[in-house]
């Protein structure tokens, strides 16, 4: 697949960087909360893969770090004799409610050629990439479809985060990285290559991260035989996290779990495959930021604050954005935290300056934001505007009432008729549509 390598020299027969054309949400320019988005059509047929979670953290913020290995990438064949499909990756968090906190979906159009098609069914590929995440106890769902065979798969998880989370990651190596770029599983100075399935050849070692101010106790527990276990005592300090790596060439073939203590309490606990045969590693695709991405996480960690309904920490974050971001694409979502905590002068401030554009969403928060602060004239100006979106009952209803509170019953009474006359139609129609 053409690609360009990423900056560390290591990964350039490793992991190749996907391409920038690709269709990515972008909060900044989506007013309303996140919806849910049913991918999968009825059409769509399950394959096999496997997906893996896991949280890391880079110059002061979390990430959730996720891969995807489908079993096998279907294609179809051009007429220069290049293999084609169109991949989509869907992340979703969801609050236990089932509410979408959320959502990233990234598109690419995968080419390959031959030579290239008959690795990727070799080895397979592992599709990585990350996301900041915020405080809560979520399901976290990532969904892989191939739109060019109608195939996909989902996997899923639920994750807790809290002050208390101590990040790990978990791969077969890890390497010093010389780049700026934002990247999955990697710390600012390391980065962790990994297989969502958590196999092992016995010529691997596994290594991994954990962000912990305390040295962690880290064993392997065989899974069948509790009390066989190999303590990984190669463990080293990095800044504000260790680095570990063990051996398995003296372990033998078998299932264990990779145990992380820090003190008393465990923090981590999942099964690895230790293989007795060798299994090539998938071969890598991910995508990047770059260094500037910096205040859109803050951003993206403001709004899935604010769709998780904690108002207050969604406004902490808004607030660290400096001033050039704040402009007429962010201004309405901050907008809307202040209508939450019914701070509406603020609301009325930020939404009527002149280069936001009084589109339906703005026209609506800036017309109840005049009605709670009583400024009447403003609030019908506003609501006049909405009319210009569709003529409602309930428009006319709320300016009938509003020019009925300012002694205009003249003007009150044109809009109470109009309500009543959109009502009537409405209720002549469905009449209709049941006879």
């Amino acid at each position: 697949m053409p690609a360009t390598a990423t900056s560390s020299n290591y990964f350039f027969t490793q992991i190749f960087a996907l391409p920038e054309k690709e269709a990515k949400s972008n909060y900044l320019q989506n007013f309303t909360s996140i919806k849910g988005v049913v991918d999968v059509a009825y059409s769509f047929k399950e394959i096999d893969g496997r997906g893996n979670f896991a949280i890391g953290e880079n110059r002061g913020f979390r990430f959730l770090n996720y891969s995807v290995l489908p079993d096998m990438i279907h294609t179809r064949v051009t007429a220069d004799n290049i293999h084609t499909a169109s991949l989509n990756f869907n992340l979703r968090i969801e609050d236990m409610a089932g509410k979408t906190i959320y959502q990233k979906e990234r598109n690419i159009d995968f080419k390959l050629t031959d030579e290239e098609k008959r690795h990727i069914d070799g080895k397979k590929a592992v599709f990585a990439d990350f996301a900041p995440i915020i405080e809560g106890d979520f399901n976290v769902s990532i969904m892989f479809s191939n739109k060019t065979t109608k195939e996909f798969f989902v996997h899923e998880e639920r994750i807790n985060i809290s002050d208390e989370t101590v990040p790990v990651l978990v791969g077969y190596k890890t390497t010093e990285i010389n780049s700026a770029k934002f990247m999955p599983n990697s710390t600012e100075k390391h980065k962790l290559l990994s297989d969502p399935r958590l196999i092992f050849n016995k010529s691997d070692s596994i290594q991994g991260i954990v962000f912990s101010k305390e040295k962690p106790e880290i064993r392997l527990i065989n899974a069948e035989v509790e009390t066989e276990s190999y303590e990984i005592s190669d463990i080293i300090k990095q800044n504000n996290y260790f680095l570990f790596r063990h051996s398995l060439k003296e372990i033998k073939s078998s299932n264990y779990y990779l145990r992380i203590k820090i003190g008393e309490k465990e923090i981590y606990r999942k099964i690895i495959a230790v293989l007795p045969f060798h299994v090539e590693k998938p071969k890598g695709f991910e995508w990047s930021d770059p260094a500037t991405f910096e205040y859109s996480y803050v951003f993206e960690m403001a709004q899935a604050y604010l769709n998780k309904g904690d108002v207050d920490a969604s406004l902490s974050y808004f607030n660290r954005l400096p001033e050039s971001l704040r402009n007429p694409k962010t201004i309405p979502i901050i907008a809307k935290a202040y209508y939450q905590k019914k701070d509406y002068e603020k609301v009325v401030e930020l939404l009527e300056r002149e280069d936001v554009i009084k589109n339906y969403s703005v026209l609506l928060l800036l017309g109840n934001s005049s009605l709670e602060l009583k400024k009447l004239i403003k609030a019908a100006e506003y609501f006049e505007q909405l009319r210009n979106y569709g003529d409602t009952v309930k428009l006319n209803q709320i300016l009938g009432a509003i020019f009925l509170s300012l002694g205009e019953r003249d003007k009150a009474k044109v809009y109470f008729d109009r309500a009543k006359e959109l009502e009537s139609k409405s209720e002549v129609k469905n009449d209709k549509k049941y006879e």
